[in-house]
């Protein structure tokens, strides 16, 4: 858990295959079933979406895919 709470968000840039300046946001929710969403996209070209596996639904929202195996353990940082 992040602060008590059973999911979290993290933002960020970097690279693709070594080039380009790219943006991201992971999301992941600790519950029954655990989520992901990763959404990349390319800030040199106007924040164009490269990818999102959860297409059209909006960044404040902590909707993802359900894993199909394994499970999502949310730790609080030091």
């Amino acid at each position: 858990m992040v602060a008590g709470q059973d999911k979290a968000k993290y933002k960020g840039t970097g690279t693709i295959n070594g080039g380009g300046n790219y943006g991201f946001m992971l999301t992941a929710k600790d519950s029954s079933p655990d989520t992901f969403r990763i959404k990349i996209w390319d800030k040199d070209a106007g924040d164009g979406v490269v990818y999102d596996n959860k297409m059209g639904v909006g960044d404040d929202s902590y909707d993802g895919t359900e894993l199909g195996g394994g499970s999502i353990k949310i730790h609080k940082g030091k």
